[in-house]
Formats: C-alpha cells, structure tokens, sequence
C-alpha cells in the first residue's frame, strides 16, 4: 500500500470633469484620450495578470515534475517489495533485506556512502527498509519482544501475552522512498507480507545469477544461469518474457542452472531488455513465486532501418520508415545531402520546428522544418539533326538522337524566299523573320518543342506554298525550364541590302546560365558556309542549292545583355541574310538524397548510431505517380481479424527512371481514414488484427519510394459477426 490601493480623492468638481470628459469622447469635435488614472489602473491589471500568468505556469511545470518524480518513485518502491517477496524467509530482516536487495541485478546501490540509495530518471531516491514481525490472534498471542533474528514486532500490533511460543506467525517489509525537490522532502511507501516457511510451503527460487552479467555487450551466443531454491523442488522451469521455455538441470536446493540461448548477432535476438525468470515447483505441479532478472543485451550497432522513402509535396518534404526490430532503440535521425546542382555537405535533419529543432525523432516519421531552395541549373547539349531538300514544298526534318522527355528543342527553318512556312503540329512558333529582295530573298524561322512522355516520333514536316529549297536545323537540349523554356528573343535581317556579314541582335536575359543561341541563314548555293561567331561553339549547319545555314551556342553566367554576334558567309553569297538571338531559360535545379538511422545507447549512456538505410533517397526528383492496386477481396477470419487481399499490384512508371523509382509498400485507408501501411510494394495482402465487430470499409492506395500516392483502388466491405 502507499501513504502519500487606495485613489486619491478628487477634489470639487472633479465629477462633473468627469462626466465633461466622458461626453467629449462621444462627439467628432472634442478632443479624445484617457486621464492618466485611467492609464494606471489599466497598466496595473496588465502588470497583475501577466505576472499571475507566469505563476500559473511556473505552477504547472513544477506539478508535472513533482508527479513524474513522484511515479518514479511509486514504481521504485513497488519494485522493491516486489523483489522482498522472493528472498529468503530468513533473510528477511532490517539488515539482510538490504543486502539481498543491493545483490540484485538494477536494484544495486547507486552510492558508496552510508545509506541505500538509487537513481531513476536522473533522480536521486534514498530507501529505508522497514521489517517487522506480525503476530496473528487466530492462534494467541505471543511475547512481543525482539528475539535473536533481530526482527521487531510491527508497530500497533496487539499487546504482548503469552498463548502463542511462537508469536512472529509472518513479516511485514516496508520500502520507504524518499527524494528531495525544491528544497522538500518527498516520499512514498509501500509494504506486503511475507510468509514463513513450513513443511506445505511452494518452493522459492532464492538466488538467480548470470554469466555473463547484464548488460552483455560481447558477442557470445549463450548466457548461463545458476539458481538455488528456499526448499527441494521438483523441478525448476525458466522463461523469456513471461513465456516458458525450458526446464533446469539440478538436484536438492541447487545449484540448479539453464541456458538463454541469445544466438549470434546478426541473426539472433535483437538487442534490448528481456525478462528471464525461475520458478521452483511441487510434486503437485505447484508453482513458487517467478524470480526475475532484466538482462539486457546491447552487443551490435543498430541496423540500418527498411522501407524509407522521401519525397517533396508542395513546400514540405517528408520521410517515413519502419521501426527498427531491436528492444534498445532511443531513437531515428534522418540525413540529407545536396547532389545538384553542387554537391553540399551532409546535415541533420530537423525533424521539429525552427523554433523547437528535434534532430532525434522517435517518431517513424519526419518533416523537414528547413527543407533546401531550388537553384538555377545549367543547360546541356543533347544531339542535333541537319535536313534539306530542293525544289520542293516540303522537308520531313529528322529528330535529334538520344533525346527523352523534358527536353527541350530548337529548329531554325530557312527558305530560299519570303513565303510562309507552315510548322508541324507540337511545335511552337519563337520569332519569323524575312527579306523582300526577290530573287535574292530568304526566310529565317525558329520553334521550340517540349519532348513529351512516351515514344518520340522520328521526324516533323515543315511545308511551304511552293517548290524551294528547304533546310532544317534542330538542336537538343537539356536542363531547360519547361514551363517557360525561352527567356529572351530577338531577330534582324538585311533587309535588301545584300552582304556577306549577318549580324545576330543582342538580347536581355533575366537568368544565370542562360543558353544563348545564334541562328544565321543565307542565301548562297551549297558551296556557302557561315563562320562561327567569336565566343560560341557550332552546334549544327547546313547548305542547299540556295541557301545556307547554322546554329551557335554560348552560356551566359550572368542576367543581361548579351551584345550582337557576327558570322561571315562565304562561297557564293553576296546576298540578303536574317539572324535570330535565342535565350533558353534553365530549369532550377534541387537534387538532395535523404536517409535515416537507428541510435541506441552504449554503456556509458552516450548515443550510437547504426547503419544508413539503403539506397538514399532523392526527395527532390521527378516523380510520377503510381497506378493503384486493383481486385480488393476482403472477408472476416476465424481468429476474429478482417483479411484484405487483392490480385493487381500498383506499378510505377518511373520504374526505368534514374535512380529508379518503384512501389514501396501500400497505404491502407479504414473508413476513409488513413489507417495502416503494409511492409512492402510486392504484397498482395493485409491484415486488419483487431477490426472489432461490426462493418469496415477499406481501400488502398500504391505509394513509391518519393512518398507520391496512387489513386485510391476500389473499395471492399468487410463485417465481422
């Protein structure tokens, strides 16, 4: 059981001031404001409620560290009595308790100093144990005094006589648990009785010793445990948790002895506290009390934690994972590291707030409070196609090689005349410029296309109102920003002026690492050919009976003006020319892989962290989603647990992607409330263990690797009788 200012007055006519003041407030015309007592008395209440508010809180901190302080303490003493109950009858007195007790594993003393002290919760408890001797009436009463085993007689028992020789019929043990806090002194008590021997007494097993001890933190396989009994047994059986496992070897009152096998590291029970007990028994198959002793096993790092997976949606970017099967996990810290456009140094996560950083989670989940910023990436060069044809109204032009979705495409059409070019469908028109010269006039066109999902087609048609000479140039690129990919553009042509110099215009960019593009066309014969302008690399050019053509690129670091570009025509090409300036904006760029791991504590207290989960994530890819599992049966088990099954998995498309995306497990919905998960993306059934009666309904929903949701699969009605 547990005991636990007085106002100045005003002076004439301050009344009717006040009601003056009072009036004036309510018309437009008056001046308006409060007296100065006003201010104080309102200054006064705020002054007194805030500081009333900061003891209300100071109060409740201190009950919540008095009540966690003071369960901690409850459970001690519990503890102890519980531990008095299967020691030695005839060491059960106010000294050989003490001992028995500071012999027990986790029950040592905290302390070399006088006293018998223990920590809990990083606080300090003294105990005092009380033993006493009890003298039942049911048989008379005895002498009361202390006899030689040093035990007294419980205070307030009835009045000594002399009916009983043998008075001490049992005992009574008392922990006292006492700590101090804020200068006080707190304590709790609890007490239980403890029987003596006799000839119909169950066996007790009285000393319980491992080898070797707890915490055991090499590698061995086998722990072996030696016990004696208070009287001889039977038989001795032993558990793990509660559960039997095995029987004793021994004779008489010991030793009697057991193996817990614990098996190698990897492979056999996982690190943590077990509870392995003894119990002595009767011929009668009657049990004593089960001594029990926390082992704890901390012999490997943690492993690394499964089924993480990451993804950004919206502005958050969220983790989740499996817990970890071992018993001594303190906690999860999740990783991260930049990759693109630059790689960055490896940072803790935090998993809380910015106010309130949290980088050990016990959670199985994580947000990013200080999730990263996108970048302004770079673009690339993929490949470029060249076509022509003469004296036709139109040029099948071939598609560049090695190009995949999201790339981004540049053609520049030139004709050998003014007339209109009709653009395939897909693409989109950037700038059209054309001379009027007649025989000597050209047009100059330039497009972009976005490569789409799926399979690219492998040519695209341009056409023109009559038989010319047609050429194409088309260039792939990569990187570029696909919602808005042309950030500036501009175009200029000679007119009819002829001459051999093409002048690009300058344009102003508005990003870093803008690609700017210098397209010319001329009107020459196939002998032409354009120079490279200064600073540019050649990307693609080409010549037809009546005109030439070519594409140059540069990168421009910094936003703005780019300047002209120059290129010199020569062979045959004294002649009307036009030129187009192309800025493609790049994409930003974020790439960041993301992983977690396991901590446990060493001996010394201190954290360790296991391996990283594999493969790391990156939170920030591309992603499609999922398709959702189809074919939901469902139906009631006999063991009282609702069985949903279905016959199509979810798949990803991203399934080819790099890194390669795939279905990481399935989000299981009850009742339209997000409910379970299964534990990985090839299940083809889940189990609802405790449904209750009554009806569910259920549905799922395929979630890959970057956290992204499938739809919801149809649903299935389950009713358990």
């Amino acid at each position: 059981m547990i005991t636990e200012t007085k106002l100045p007055a005003r002076g004439p006519g301050a009344s009717s001031r006040r009601r003056m003041s009072l009036l004036d407030r309510g018309h437009g015309g008056a001046e308006h404001g409060f007296t100065i007592v006003e201010v104080m008395v309102a200054a006064l209440v705020l002054i007194v409620g805030g500081l009333s508010l900061v003891a209300l809180v100071d109060a409740a901190n201190g009950a919540t560290t008095s009540n966690q302080q003071r369960e901690a303490g409850t459970n001690l003493a519990r503890e102890l009595i519980e531990n008095a109950g299967t020691i030695a009858y005839e060491d059960v007195t106010p000294d050989g308790v003490v001992a028995a007790l500071r012999a027990r594993s986790g029950l040592e003393d905290s302390s070399p100093n006088t006293g018998y002290t223990l920590e809990r919760r990083d606080v300090t408890f003294t105990v005092d144990l009380e033993v006493c001797n009890l003298d039942d009436a049911s048989d008379g009463i005895g002498s009361h005094a202390t006899g030689s085993d040093g035990v007294p007689f419980c205070s307030g028992s009835v009045a000594s006589g002399s009916a009983d020789d043998r008075p001490g019929d049992y005992r009574r043990a008392t922990a006292n648990v006492s700590w101090t806090l804020d200068g006080e002194t707190k304590n709790v008590r609890q007490s239980s009785f403890v029987m003596p021997p006799s000839g119909s007494d169950l066996p007790v097993v009285t000393t319980l010793t491992p080898t070797p001890s707890s915490p055991i933190e090499s590698p061995v396989e086998n722990v072996t445990f030696t016990g004696t009994t208070s009287s001889i047994p039977a038989g001795v059986s032993w558990s793990q948790d509660g559960t039997e496992k095995g029987e004793a070897s021994g004779s008489g009152t010991g030793p009697w002895s057991f193996t817990w096998p614990i098996g190698p590291v990897v492979g056999g029970l996982a690190d943590g506290d077990y509870l392995i007990g003894a119990r002595a028994r009767t011929g009668g198959g009657s049990y004593g009390p089960v001594h029990e002793l926390t082992m704890k096993l901390n012999r490997s790092l943690p492993v690394q934690p499964t089924g993480f997976v990451a993804g950004k949606t919206g502005s958050s970017v969220d983790a989740e994972w499996r817990a970890n099967r071992e018993r001594d996990i303190e906690g999860y810290t999740v990783y991260r590291q930049k990759t693109a456009p630059v790689t960055g140094a490896v940072e803790q996560v935090n998993c809380g707030t910015v106010g309130v950083p949290v980088y050990i989670t016990t959670s199985l989940t994580c947000t990013d409070a200080s999730p990263l910023s996108a970048s302004v990436g770079s673009v690339s060069f993929v490949d470029a196609a060249q076509s022509k044809v003469d004296g036709t109204n139109m040029l099948a032009a071939n598609r560049p090689t090695g190009v995949v979705a999201g790339d981004v495409m540049i053609a520049t059409v030139a004709t050998s005349s003014g007339d209109l070019v009709t653009a395939p469908a897909g693409w989109t028109q950037i700038q059209n410029a054309a001379t009027s010269g007649g025989g000597q006039g050209i047009r100059h066109a330039s497009y972009y296309r976005i490569v789409p999902s799926g399979t690219e087609q492998a040519s695209y048609t341009w056409t023109t109102p009559s038989n010319r000479s047609i050429s194409a140039l088309i260039t792939a690129w990569r990187g570029v920003d696909t919602t808005a990919p042309i950030n500036a553009f501009a175009q200029q042509n000679s007119g009819n002026t002829n001459g051999v110099t093409e002048t690009a215009p300058t344009v102003t960019t508005t990003t870093a690492n803008a690609t700017v593009i210098r397209a010319f066309a001329h009107r020459g014969t196939s002998s032409t050919t354009l120079s490279t302008p200064p600073g540019t690399t050649s990307r693609a050019g080409i010549a037809t009976a009546l005109t030439a053509s070519g594409q140059f690129s540069l990168t421009k670091a910094t936003a703005g003006a780019t300047g002209t570009a120059t290129s010199t025509c020569t062979g045959n090409c004294t002649a009307q020319w036009a030129a187009h300036t192309i800025a493609l904006k790049p994409a930003l760029v974020l790439s960041a892989n993301y992983w977690v791991k396991a901590l446990d504590l060493t001996a010394a207290g201190t954290y360790r962290e296991g391996d990283p989960s594999t493969p790391p994530v990156d939170a920030y890819a591309a992603n499609t989603a999922p398709t959702a599992p189809a074919g939901l049966t469902g139906a009631p088990a006999a063991d009282g647990s609702n069985v949903v099954s279905w016959t199509t998995q979810g798949t990803d498309p991203d399934v080819s992607a790099t890194p390669p995306d795939s279905v990481a497990f399935y989000r299981v919905y009850r009742d339209g409330v997000r409910f379970d998960r299964t534990a990985t993306g090839t299940d083809t059934s889940w189990t609802d263990a405790r449904p209750g009666s009554g009806t569910h309904t259920y549905l799922l929903r395929a979630v890959d690797t970057h956290l992204t949701e499938s739809p919801a699969s149809a649903s299935v009605t389950v009713t358990q009788p």
